[in-house]
Parts: C-alpha cells; structure tokens; sequence
C-alpha cells in the first residue's frame, strides 16, 4: 500500500487520460465530443479546463473534478488517498488531514 497525495489537477489529468483510453462506454454524439475537446488539452490540464469540456459536451453544471473527503465528506483542496489504486472496486480511502489525524490517534499514533 502507498499513499498517494490526490488534488483537483490530479483528478483532471487522470479523468483526461481514462477518457482518451477508454475506447467503449463514451458512444453517440456527447461521448465523441468530450473525447474531442480533452485530446485538445495538454497532458496536466487545469480541472477548469477539463470542466468545461465535460460541460460542453454533456451540458450542466457538473464538476467531476471536486475533491471531498471520504470520512468528514467536506470538499478539500488536497486529499491522501490510501490503499488500493482507485478503480470501480477498490479498496481506496481518500482523506483529509484532519481525518487522517482522527484515524491515528484511533490506533495511538501522533
């Protein structure tokens, strides 16, 4: 197990990249379109950017980019995430510092 340190730009360029691999699941107009407008950002693009190109193609207001805490469920700038490599069935907990702090002094750490 690693931690890994999670933030919104993380976030972006990693739903950029599952985006341009995923080659199933993004059919019809609205799919080849978000497909479209990340392969026009760089690699580490800004979550406005990313944003804004899901919102362009499937309309609304959605961030899919927002960072919230798995134990308080506060939104966060920066977050750990612990555990497995987040997938559709890990085992992942992403927390915030106060939580992690919560969580070591449960098991009489710092």
């Amino acid at each position: 197990m690693e931690a890994r340190l999670t933030t919104r730009r993380t976030r972006a360029a990693n739903y950029r990249a599952w985006v341009l691999a995923k080659s199933t699941g993004l059919s019809g107009d609205q799919g080849q379109r978000l497909r479209a407008l990340l392969s026009a950002l760089p690699e580490n693009p800004e979550p406005d950017a990313v944003s804004a190109a899901y919102q362009a193609a499937y309309g609304g207001s959605y961030d899919p980019h927002t960072l919230a805490c798995d134990g308080c469920g506060e939104p966060h700038d920066a977050l750990a995430e612990v555990g497995e490599e987040p997938c559709y069935e890990s085992r992942t907990a992403t927390l915030c510092a106060a939580c992690l702090r919560q969580a070591l002094a449960l098991v009489g750490g710092p």
